[in-house]
């Protein structure tokens, strides 16, 4: 199963060394991105959506429960990597997989990822399993599969349009990080502010300097924002 990754440290060699025993060691796990300091890994965060976050604990002026004490409810695994051992116990307390020393150790990396893999694949059938969407639209309650998504715009006044296989339109009462929570256990992508699109209904995608742009299989053009260009290629390569 492939996770997506944020590694946060301050520390610019800590971050190089555990991005390149990722990359040696564990080809199922994708690195979406790197924060250095605590605001950093927030924006990164929410912007990114890691399944599983690498996180260091002491982050002058700061340390990282700080951090996870900004977020309401907490939608990411965690892994924290410290040079510390006596912030155990407060690890528990935010239901961390695994609690690792540097320098780290392949093998116990291997475990704590393993265990990280397990519990999102379980909580992925529990999802997939209530396989209907129920959507709060503009005519009512609408019963959808996931399959029947090509894309999700927001429309001139905010609101979002599903575009379905079908050509039925549908305009929804959600906002599009509403509908992206939604999706994103469907092989879904947030693409740019105003697009969700299904990496399995692209026809084409079109590269340019900024993030370029996809073609999708109702033949709409989609916009790729740079910002979320690499982690695009890197879920396309995977998809495929």
């Amino acid at each position: 199963m492939k996770i997506k990754v944020l590694i946060i440290d301050d520390e610019k060699y800590s971050r190089e060394n555990l991005s390149l025993i990722l990359k040696e060691y564990f080809p199922d796990v994708i690195e979406i991105g790197q924060a250095d300091s605590i605001d950093a890994a927030f924006i990164a965060i929410n912007e990114l959506k890691p399944d599983l976050v690498f996180l260091d604990i002491i982050m002058p002026p700061h340390d990282s429960f700080s951090l996870l004490k900004k977020f309401d409810s907490i939608a990411f695994e965690i892994i924290f990597i410290t040079a510390f051992n006596q912030y155990a116990i407060d690890a528990i307390r935010y239901s961390a997989t695994d609690y690792i020393l540097k320098p780290i150790d392949i093998d116990t990396l291997k475990e704590a990822i393993h265990r990280v893999q397990k519990k999102l694949f379980d909580n992925n059938k529990k999802i997939t399993a209530k396989r209907k969407l129920v959507l709060n639209a503009k005519e009512g309650y609408v019963f959808l599969e996931p399959e029947e998504i090509i894309h999700a715009s927001i429309d001139d006044e905010t609101k979002v349009v599903l575009f379905l296989k079908s050509g039925k339109e549908i305009h929804l009462n959600k906002s599009l990080n509403e509908c992206e929570e939604l999706l994103m256990p469907f092989s879904f992508f947030r693409s740019h502010r105003g697009h969700i699109i299904s990496l399995t209904e692209i026809l084409k995608y079109i590269p340019d300097r900024k993030g370029g742009v996809v073609v999708m299989s109702n033949k709409a053009i989609i916009p790729i924002a740079a910002r979320r260009k690499d982690e695009f290629l890197s879920m396309i390569m995977h998809q495929a």
